[in-house]
């Protein structure tokens, strides 16, 4: 037996192979997922253990002496399980309806993470000063719109991503990691996954298109809008221009209009269609883009979100539950732990190589 400190170590340097292949790894991450004072209290209580400063460490030596202290474990996290289950019962239907009231998902500005980040960029650390007069018209204007978009966004992430774990919750070959740890979620038939719900990135599928050789839907609308004679601004983000000028096409009323704009919805499609067929490239391409700050190599399973007519309204099939839970529980039903060798992903990140393991799951309207 390994000591408790070995893995703990192993854990810190973000090492989870070692984890994934070895059932004395998996029975440590479930132990460390009820590490949080309340939970280990309450699983204490259960075996009749008092609460002391190395508690978790004789823990884990019990867990590997004594069946009963191991048996007593998966009882309490499926209790925990249930709990939660029941308390989501309570307010899914809530958070679902108040996920149907947004109408926009736009940040504002650009950005993503980080709104005081942005507004020391924008505003502070300038290279000249922008005059008080000046800050006050912002803060009323376009301050207030980055705001609320960064508010009401993130708003919309993390319910929806509540209510998406919670479908993967409510199965019964999913044990949930109570404790919140980094990089696992939950079990999935006794092995360690971390979710990422997402849509298919904008980069990856514009080279996805240039290996089709698939114009760039932009460029397309602009180059037939100069044809038709539509004028339009140019200088408006890549969003607001590509909506407008596919408005503006269908509007003109011309037989070339309606026809680029179902050229770029069927391209969309094949593009898509493409990206769904080679899963595994978009997996590896995941992982080697992340940002440093987010970098992880932990076990994962990719929730990609795909609206075939619209990329840009992918966002509201994050609240479509009726979409999705049929999806993931297909998943679930066929995953496999004795075939789980045909999930290890090789990539590089910063001229370094990681093997983890990772599958990808399409939800598509």
């Amino acid at each position: 037996m390994k000591t408790f400190d070995f893995w703990k170590k192993r854990f810190a340097q973000n090492d989870l192979l070692e984890f994934s292949r070895s059932e004395e790894g998996l029975l440590w991450l479930k132990l460390r997922s009820i590490d949080r004072k309340d939970l280990l209290t309450s699983f204490c209580t259960m075996i009749n253990m008092k609460v002391e400063k190395n508690t978790i460490e004789n823990i884990w030596i019990k867990l590997n002496s004594d069946a009963t202290i191991k048996m007593c474990l998966f009882d309490f996290m499926r209790d925990r399980q249930q709990r939660e289950n029941t308390k989501i019962d309570n307010t899914f239907e809530c958070i679902r309806s108040n996920l149907y009231k947004m109408k926009h998902f736009h940040w504002g500005g650009g950005f993503r993470n980080s709104l005081d980040k942005a507004i020391v960029s924008r505003y502070i650390k300038t290279e000249n000063i922008i005059p008080y007069e000046d800050l006050e018209k912002i803060c009323e204007g376009e301050l207030l719109e980055m705001s609320r978009g960064y508010l009401c966004n993130s708003w919309y992430n993390y319910w929806s991503s509540v209510l998406i774990e919670n479908l993967f919750h409510r199965n019964s070959c999913v044990m949930p990691a109570f404790g919140k740890i980094k990089n696992v979620d939950f079990f999935v038939k006794d092995f360690p996954f971390d979710l990422k719900v997402t849509y298919i990135p904008k980069e990856y599928s514009k080279s996805i298109r240039k290996q089709l050789g698939i114009e760039e839907p932009l460029k397309k609308l602009k180059r037939f809008a100069k044809m038709l004679h539509i004028p339009f601004e140019d200088t408006a983000d890549d969003e607001q221009i590509q909506y407008e000028l596919t408005e503006r096409l269908i509007d003109s009323g011309t037989i070339q209009g309606r026809e680029v704009v179902e050229a770029v919805k069927t391209e969309w499609a094949e593009t898509a269609e493409y990206i769904m067929n080679h899963g595994k490239d978009l997996i590896k391409w995941l992982y080697e883009n992340q940002g440093d700050m987010r970098f992880g190599s932990e076990n994962r399973i990719f929730l990609v979100l795909v609206d075939r007519d619209n990329p840009s309204e992918a966002w509201k099939l994050k609240r479509n539950i009726d979409l999705i839970k049929p999806v993931i529980w297909n998943w679930i039903e066929k995953f496999d732990r004795a075939s789980v060798e045909s999930l290890l992903i090789s990539f590089d990140y910063n001229t370094k190589n990681y093997q983890t393991y990772a599958d990808i799951i399409f939800a598509c309207k």
